[in-house]
C-alpha cells in the first residue's frame, strides 16, 4: 500500500463517519483495526424476499494511501 495523503485519511475519515451516523439499511461497516482507517470490514445482509434473504455475507476492504484519487 502506498503511503497515506492527508486527503485520503480525511475522506475516509469522513465516509466511515457518515456510514456511523447514518448506516445504509442491509449493510454494516466497522474498522478492523480503530488505528487503521484503510483497513474496513463490511456485512451485508441478504435482504427480504430474495434468494440470499437471511444470509450474512463478511468482505475486508483495503483501501490504497491515495483514495479516492486512485482505485484498481
Amino acid at each position: 500500500m502506498s503511503a497515506p495523503t492527508s486527503s485520503a485519511v480525511r475522506a475516509l475519515a469522513l465516509e466511515y463517519k457518515s456510514l456511523q451516523e447514518e448506516p445504509v439499511e442491509g449493510f454494516r461497516v466497522k474498522l478492523l483495526n480503530e488505528d487503521n482507517l484503510f483497513e474496513w470490514e463490511v456485512a451485508i445482509f441478504g435482504p427480504p424476499d430474495t434468494l440470499y434473504q437471511g444470509g450474512y455475507f463478511k468482505i475486508s476492504v483495503e483501501c490504497e494511501g491515495n483514495h479516492p484519487i486512485s482505485i484498481d
